[in-house]
């Protein structure tokens, strides 16, 4: 999710598997029957209150094929803004965390953001084929 002016929305909250808080990009589980845009637009919304009209599909791939079916899909938002306040899950404490686009790679580098789905995302959705 990018901003008009040049940020990326990002939640911060505690992931118990790595046993630490983590700087991510929003994402979600599918509800029966939702189709992946769908999914990505409930999520942003639910987990950071931001909205947009302009997505674009970046990618699909398999999280592990060797031990599990489950697939990621990846999607840009641009141009996003406040629309509602979070609706967050029982089990979901999310600190909304807006960061320059600029310094996206240097999160990466430094190990700020760790999870290997959002830093594909960043990856992909920044690169000059998405901009």
């Amino acid at each position: 999710p990018l901003t008009a002016d040049g940020h990326i929305v990002f939640g911060r909250q505690y992931r118990h598997g790595g046993g630490q808080v983590v700087l991510e990009l929003p994402a979600g589980t599918f509800d029966a029957g939702e189709a992946p845009l769908a999914v990505a637009k409930r999520e942003l919304a639910e987990e950071t209150g931001y909205g947009s009209e302009d997505w674009t599909q970046i990618a699909t791939f398999y999280n592990n094929p060797v031990k599990q079916n489950n697939r990621i899909h990846l999607f840009k938002a641009s141009n996003v803004e406040p629309v509602s306040v979070q609706n967050l899950d029982a089990t979901e404490d999310i600190e909304v965390v807006l960061k320059p686009v600029t310094e996206a790679f240097t999160l990466i580098a430094s190990g700020e953001i760790c999870v290997a789905g959002s830093i594909t995302a960043l990856l992909l959705g920044l690169s000059d084929e998405f901009l």
